[in-house]
């Protein structure tokens, strides 16, 4: 399998409404070959300084997370996150369902951005991810 077609790649504006967000034709055909039996993953709410979206893991994100060492302290805190904060989400027929509280949570109303940051999806508030742009080539410049 050719890895654009096993990875999530890509930036794109979505529109958000009472239905969910509509996710942009390559995301969806990936979710679909990555998980072509259960459609389901568990959505997780990043919020801290810099960052504040949301992540969308899917069922193989999840068992590939779930196979990683307990000895390392950061995949410890993820899988902390998404054991205690993370909630399921499903796809149908290309909407991923919101949960309110979340997008609340991360200020997304009427419309956001969708990244994909290859083994999972990221959504957020348009003008966060500008905040957040500006804080990462700062922190570049200091490596």
């Amino acid at each position: 399998m050719d890895l654009t077609e096993k990875f999530y790649r890509g930036f794109e504006p979505v529109n958000v409404d009472e239905n969910g967000i509509h996710l942009p034709s390559e995301f969806d055909s990936i979710f679909h070959r990555r998980n072509p039996v259960d459609h389901k993953g568990y959505v997780v709410p990043l919020i801290d300084q810099e960052e504040r979206c949301l992540m969308y893991f899917d069922a193989n994100s999840l068992e590939y997370m779930a196979q990683r060492s307990g000895i390392d302290k950061d995949w410890r805190e993820m899988k902390r996150l998404v054991g205690t904060k993370g909630k399921p989400f499903e796809v149908k027929e290309g909407v991923i369902g919101l949960d309110n509280e979340l997008t609340k949570l991360v200020g997304i109303k009427d419309e956001a951005l969708i990244i994909g940051a290859l083994n999972h999806l990221e959504l957020w508030n348009p003008d966060q991810y500008e905040k957040f742009k500006i804080f990462e080539r700062e922190y570049y410049k200091t490596l």
